[in-house]
């Protein structure tokens, strides 16, 4: 008798796994690449201009609700973009001589956004992109001889964006989006999924 139990037993548990393998995984991962424009001014006292734009990348895990909904958690690199601005910090009762030099931001960004989505086909959709975002920026001066950190910056603001996504038979799609952080930060971005 203990062998048909063991032998239902096992037979139980490859029969869940099976099931558990051929289940629709929800989760999926995503990466791209992207031109970041940035387009701001840091700091109070001495106000750097930074206008400019810089590659960058973005790494990302989602979750899929059905068809026409996803949650998608990303780490984006915005890259470095060169402006102009004074190598002092923001506090005024600090002495310094305000020269105009060459700086440059070196910006990144975490984001948590919701993703509806519109099928046009089995394997073209449209979606939309709204989420919240916490990014910072370093500044500092862009110098071949010299380069001196001025300051940080960081805030919490709002992600709004677009895209076009294909899916490829199998786990792989790709995709072309569009992205403002914070109207600070624009992407343009050419990316993959997998697990989509």
């Amino acid at each position: 008798m203990r062998s048909i139990y063991r032998t239902v037993l096992v037979l139980l548990c490859l029969t869940a796994l099976a099931s558990a393998a051929a289940a629709e995984n929800p989760f999926y991962l995503t990466g791209k690449l992207a031109s970041t424009t940035t387009d701001d001014d840091f700091g109070q006292a001495f106000t750097q201009i930074i206008d400019g734009d810089d590659e960058g990348y973005s790494l990302g895990l989602g979750f899929k609700l059905g068809k026409f909904l996803a949650f998608q958690a990303e780490y984006h690199d915005l890259g470095k973009a060169p402006g102009v601005g004074a190598p002092c910090p923001d506090d005024p009762a600090i002495g310094c001589v305000a020269i105009i030099v060459p700086v440059q931001a070196d910006s990144t960004a975490i984001s948590v956004s919701v993703l509806p989505r519109w099928q046009a086909s089995d394997r073209f959709s449209i979606y939309g992109k709204l989420g919240v975002v916490s990014w910072e920026s370093d500044v500092s001066t862009a110098l071949d001889t010299l380069n001196l950190a001025i300051d940080s910056f960081e805030d919490e603001e709002l992600l709004f964006g677009a895209g076009l996504h294909y899916q490829l038979p199998g786990p792989f799609g790709f995709f072309a989006e569009y992205e403002n952080i914070a109207d600070t930060f624009e992407t343009v971005a050419l990316g993959a999924t997998f697990g989509f």
